[in-house]
């Protein structure tokens, strides 16, 4: 089914992917349907877009397992698409409503995709999880002075007060946090000798050392293989090292496309008390205007009436956005729906910006 032929009946369109028209052809996208069905290519000048048949009814409202489904068919379906050729993934959920709306993100999104896939070129992403035996390190803790003099005294129950056990809970979680860092610094500083790049995700639980997300050359499988022996050796198999990948290098771009519909930002301005052609100062201040009036926090306002003005706002903060970045995009609300493209890269430990784009203009943003 082409994209031609999902627009006529009348369902939009799921992205995948961004990929270099001349690195991935006809072959790319059948062995990419043994995964799901109706995947074709829209072309560009130099990029196309793989979409696919939309799932029906948007991400929304669906239960967990519908979800961790969909996203388990859109990270296959882009890991299969990466073994032919360079890729730029596309959010997960993202939908355009025909193929004339992908043709412009195309269009508009054309200088960044050519640098992103320049700072990418050849790479792929390794993620790193390490945890740590919690029992075993909640032993030698308690070994130390002073958690071990003070565990004494809180077993024997003799006359502990609230406060020292207060403190106790102080000094165990303050020692466990220390031996984290100390062990994550040195799992980093090996990890740094094969990646290009790095982003250290936030650690969610206590049995979690580290969790990292690695940039490195695609041909570097084998390096990273044996870092993690090397580590794993050094901390004397007190470890567990989790290694997903290759995959593509999600967390160093990932490609955003919204898609604004001239009735969209009407009603935004209406729920914000604008004009069309308002700039994003404008925008900000009448949101935490009329913020401080219906906040449930505040005033006892209503959340659905809180959700509304918060929708509103990001709806008109990126169609000021676009207004300020591409010209013809005009003074009032435009007749035509617009497409605003952009990349999205998380903080990495090297501290480098990440190259974005709103419409037609470009800059870097730390």
């Amino acid at each position: 089914m082409s994209a031609t032929q999902a627009e006529q009946s009348g369902g939009p369109l799921y992205l995948y992917a961004i990929v270099p028209s001349d690195a991935h052809g006809e072959a790319t996208i059948s062995g990419v349907n043994g995964i799901t069905d109706r995947i074709t290519m829209i072309k560009g000048n130099s990029f196309s877009a793989v979409v696919g048949g939309s799932p029906g009814g948007g991400l929304k409202g669906r239960s967990r397992d519908e979800l961790g489904r969909l996203l388990v068919a859109h990270q296959a379906v882009v890991e299969q698409l990466m073994s032919a050729g360079p890729v730029l993934p596309v959010k997960f959920g993202t939908q355009a409503p025909d193929e004339i709306r992908v043709q412009k993100a195309l269009e508009q999104g054309h200088r960044l995709f050519q640098t992103a896939f320049i700072e990418l070129e050849s790479c792929t992403q390794f993620v790193i999880v390490v945890t740590w035996d919690l029992n075993a390190v909640f032993a030698d803790i308690a070994a130390q002075e002073p958690i071990a003099r003070l565990k004494v005294r809180l077993a024997a129950n003799e006359g502990v007060t609230p406060a020292e056990r207060a403190a106790f809970d102080k000094l165990v979680k303050d020692a466990l946090e220390e031996r984290r860092a100390a062990v994550a610094s040195s799992l980093l500083n090996g990890l740094r000798a094969v990646a290009i790049d790095l982003i250290i995700n936030p650690v969610t639980a206590d049995r979690t050392v580290l969790d990292v997300a690695l940039l490195v050359k695609t041909n570097a499988g084998a390096a990273v293989e044996r870092c993690l022996e090397m580590l794993d050796a050094e901390h004397t198999g007190r470890l567990r090292f989790r290694c997903i990948g290759p995959m593509p290098p999600a967390s160093f771009a990932t490609v955003l496309i919204d898609f604004l519909e001239p009735d969209e930002i009407e009603r935004a301005s209406r729920i914000l008390h604008v004009e069309g052609g308002v700039g994003i100062e404008d925008v900000r201040s009448a949101y935490h205007r009329l913020a401080r009036t219906i906040h449930p926090d505040a005033t006892g306002g209503s959340g659905a009436e809180m959700a509304a003005l918060s929708e509103a706002y990001k709806i008109m903060l990126r169609h000021a956005r676009a207004r300020e970045n591409e010209p013809s995009y005009g003074a009032a609300l435009p007749d035509t729906p617009a497409v605003l493209v952009s990349i999205e890269r998380q903080e990495s430990a090297s501290g480098s910006g990440s190259i974005t784009q709103s419409s037609g203009g470009s800059h870097v943003r730390h």
